[in-house]
């Protein structure tokens, strides 16, 4: 998307088809204001940075729309290079507007941008920690089962192994082996509950990874492009030392795609 070429380079595709439906597509990771629900570790901080990013990126979309509005109106009024005073008048006020929304778009694109990476860095941590944690419960079952099978050895009689050996029964505590056995059971039950769910924790994590390079490729992309419409509204010149073929290049670029692909993201914030 946003695609216009001149004398100050071609400008970039900001939004293109294939990575807005990628993010559609993908894990809704900005589609509410709470991605992360209550009950997954780091919740909090994550839904914080994601929060930060949601509303940076709703203010780039505003701002992009802004530029829009205001390239298409100066487009419809003044289509060709001004040669009057009121023309060069109206150019430098539409250039104002331009360059004001075009700005502020940019800081926000950046804004995102790093809350985004400063989320995949958390999200990373996550990664590892949950990976971390996993290997430990892992461990803590075969300890776990190691223990109690030694504990349940000892509470046997004596005994034990000559009538093992005799093939007579087996003249044990009962009662206090089946405690153990139980024991050892509710223990090893609730640590493998622990590994689903951690388990589960780091699939999301995984999910939201590939989510986030996609909106972090959105941010670079579109920082991108405002950045050389940046550059194309301050070579157009001031007053009457206006660049024709820098203001040409404004003229090309494509609006109406830029508004249609904005609002399609934006929808999907809101």
């Amino acid at each position: 998307m946003f695609t216009a070429a001149g004398a100050f380079g071609t400008v970039p595709s900001a939004y293109p088809g294939t990575l807005i439906s990628n993010i559609l597509a993908g894990t809704p990771l900005l589609a509410s204001t709470a991605p992360f629900s209550s009950d997954h570790p780091s919740s909090g901080m994550l839904n914080g940075i994601l929060a930060n990013a949601r509303h940076s990126m709703l203010e780039m979309l505003d701002k992009t729309l802004a530029l829009v509005s205001v390239s298409e109106q100066w487009i419809k009024e003044i289509p060709n290079v001004p040669t009057t005073e009121r023309e060069v008048a109206q150019c430098a006020a539409f250039q104002k507007q331009a360059l004001i929304s075009c700005r502020m778009a940019l800081e926000n694109s950046r804004l995102a941008n790093n809350a985004f990476m400063n989320s995949n860095g958390c999200a990373r941590e996550e990664i590892n920690r949950f990976e971390s944690e996993i290997a430990l419960l892992k461990n803590r079952v075969l300890s776990v089962e190691t223990q109690y099978d030694q504990e349940i050895n000892q509470a046997r009689s004596p005994q034990f192994a000559m009538f093992q050996n005799l093939g007579l029964g087996l003249p044990t505590d009962g009662t206090k082996i089946d405690e153990l056995k139980a024991l050892r059971d509710s223990e090893i039950v609730n640590l493998r509950n622990q590994i689903v769910k951690r388990t589960q924790d780091l699939q999301t994590i995984n999910q939201s990874m590939t989510n986030l390079g996609l909106w972090v490729e959105l941010c670079e992309r579109a920082g991108g492009y405002l950045g050389s419409i940046y550059n194309i509204l301050t070579a157009i010149g001031y007053s009457n030392d206006t660049d024709a073929v820098a203001f040409k290049e404004l003229m090309g670029v494509q609006w109406d795609q830029i508004h249609k692909e904005a609002e399609e993201v934006k929808s999907f914030l809101q």
